[in-house]
This record gives structure tokens, sequence and C-alpha cells, in this order.
């Protein structure tokens, strides 16, 4: 379990299988879970929370379609949102902590 940060503060949680390092703490890990929260009234949005309608419609799907991001909405402000990917590289400077997670329990 890797816990993340952004410019503000805890983001989130990945959880995985972490298969390099190196000593800027950068990450490679392999079929990822990975948690965080987000207001649910925002300035921003999410490019993938819209359903974007193109004039150009290509005439095969692309071979590499981008993660579903399941949203939960925890309280009237918060939105929990989550999201599997099968590969990920994370860069050192978002690590907050690394925990060893063991077996289910």
């Amino acid at each position: 379990m890797v816990i993340t940060r952004n410019d503000k503060g805890v983001r989130g949680y990945c959880t995985g299988v972490l298969i390099a390092f190196d000593k800027h703490w950068n990450l490679a890990l392999t079929g990822v879970v990975e948690v965080w929260i987000r207001p649910a009234k925002s300035k921003y949005t999410v490019l993938l929370d819209k359903d974007v309608e193109s004039e150009e419609v290509p005439s095969r799907p692309h071979p590499i379609s981008p993660p579903v991001i399941e949203k939960k909405k925890i309280s009237k402000n918060v939105i929990e949102c989550r999201q599997t990917v099968s590969q990920m590289i994370m860069r050192g400077e978002h690590v907050v902590l690394i925990h060893a997670v063991l077996g289910n329990t």
C-alpha cells in the first residue's frame, strides 16, 4: 500500500505489487487499485467524468482505453474515486508512505 500526496496534503492510496524502485522512490507497480477523494463540487472537472461526443468517430476502437473511474459519494461534499490499472509508474515526489500489506487480512 502506497499513501500518495498532492500539493495540498494526502491525496489517497494505491495498493498493488511493487516491481521496482530507485533512490528517489520512483515506483513501478502492477495490479494497482488507486483510491482518492475529491470535492463533490469543484472548479475543475475530470476529463473522464464526462461523456465526450466527438464528430470524428474512428472506424475501429483504440486498443488502449482509459481506466473506468468508479465514484462513491461519502458525504455531501466528498466523493471517493477508485480505478484499477494493470501497470503504473509513480513519481517518488508523490510517495508519502509505503506499507507492506500481507495476505487478505
